[in-house]
């Protein structure tokens, strides 16, 4: 399987919120909003990829169960997406970040007013576009 990345919509219905990173050095973006997740290793699949990343970047283990590819895209440079839908009712503060400068619950009617990552911005466009 060629290169590629997982991304997760994390949200949290009773509040009607998305759990977004805010970016900071070294990473591409760096002062935006965007998504948890990363780029896959050798021999993942892409739930594995997820998985991994989130307990990195948020020191928390997730269960694959309940979790839901949403759709697949293709980066300008060729570089195929994998977005996941993860429903989760837990606390900022149950969360430990492990990448990034900050994150935080944005309410879902306002989340496209931040300065997100393109990626972000396409994907909660079509997220919110489906629901």
């Amino acid at each position: 399987m060629p290169p590629f990345f997982s991304s997760a919509l994390i949200y949290r219905s009773i509040k009607q919120a998305v759990l977004l990173q805010h970016r900071g050095p070294p990473c591409s973006n760096a002062g935006k909003w965007g998504l948890f997740g990363g780029h896959s290793e050798i021999g993942e699949t892409p739930i594995m990829t997820l998985l991994r990343e989130l307990q990195e970047e948020l020191g928390m283990l997730f269960s694959n169960e309940g979790i839901e590819e949403l759709f697949e895209f293709q980066k300008p440079s060729g570089l195929i997406g994998h977005i996941f839908l993860v429903r989760t009712d837990r606390e900022k503060d149950s969360f430990v970040l492990g990448e990034g400068q900050g994150f935080d619950w944005i309410p879902i009617n306002n989340v496209l007013e931040y300065d997100l990552t393109p990626s972000a911005k396409y994907s909660l466009e079509r997220f919110l576009w489906c629901e």
